[in-house]
């Protein structure tokens, strides 16, 4: 598509009303003209001027419009990639960004609380007793020649994935879970846990570490390989110390933001 020069104004209307009012950039407020062009963009999609998957007029337009060179308008671009507000397509130009989602890290290994505070939508790729490596014996402090119930699933956030998750349960206690599929297509690990009566879960530990993207997740996930991805893994104890939950999640690294929050 073809942007001609008035069409730009459709991108930047007045704000509304209490919303501080950009019209142009000021040469002599002392602020560096990049981070002026960078707020005059942020706050269209902040006030909904610009939505999700909205094109930015092109870096020519925008030189025109704040009568600036093309490397200013560059470098407030490229800041706003960085910040993951724009993302820019080869070929096509700059475009409003998903908003990523936010997680309260606490939440996260907490059964008493209702977690992902996201709305989080799965799809179950393997449901089936396997033999498990001795990483996972390890970790799941289970003798050889154990079974355990292996779980694999995709978490969406608005129809877009995020985590490709490995669960696995001791065979002992994967009865409990046959008829239970459905609610993996539903629900975190831990509110289908709430549903095995007299399973008391004690307390959790979980790692986090950045890796690469590999093959199978390239596939799975539909991003690129190298690409940054966070490996969550968690133990789970239940009151009587045995392991009940072994769970890998590897998640993009490009879609969250993750927080902690403590009160007095």
């Amino acid at each position: 598509m073809i942007y001609h020069y008035n069409n730009i104004l459709k991108y930047f209307q007045p704000y509304t009303k209490g919303v501080n009012k950009i019209e142009n950039i000021n040469f002599k407020s002392g602020i560096p003209l990049y981070i002026q062009i960078e707020d005059y963009i942020r706050k269209n999609i902040e006030t909904g001027e610009l939505k999700t998957g909205d094109k930015i007029p092109s870096e020519e337009l925008l030189c025109e419009k704040f009568n600036v060179s093309k490397i200013t308008v560059i470098r407030a671009l490229r800041d706003l990639v960085t910040e993951d507000i724009i993302i820019r397509k080869q070929g096509k130009g700059s475009f409003v960004n998903q908003p990523n989602y936010e997680r309260d890290l606490n939440k996260f290994a907490n059964f008493f609380h209702s977690w992902p505070p996201i709305k989080v939508e799965h799809t179950v790729l393997k449901w089936h007793l396997i033999k498990p490596s001795k990483e996972i014996l390890n970790k799941m402090k289970l003798s050889k020649g154990s079974s355990i119930l292996e779980i694999v699933r995709i978490a969406f956030h608005e129809g877009e994935s995020i985590a490709l998750e490995y669960i696995y349960i001791p065979k002992d206690i994967s009865k409990y879970f046959m008829n239970k599929r459905e609610l993996f297509e539903s629900k975190y690990v831990y509110g289908v846990y709430k549903t095995i009566p007299g399973l008391f879960l004690a307390n959790s530990r979980i790692s986090i570490k950045p890796v690469l993207a590999d093959k199978t997740q390239v596939k799975i996930l539909g991003i690129t390989m190298g690409d940054p991805l966070l490996l969550w893994e968690r133990i789970t104890l239940s009151k009587d110390k045995k392991v009940v939950e072994f769970s890998k999640f590897f998640e993009r690294g490009d879609r969250g933001n993750f927080y902690l929050e403590y009160h007095k």
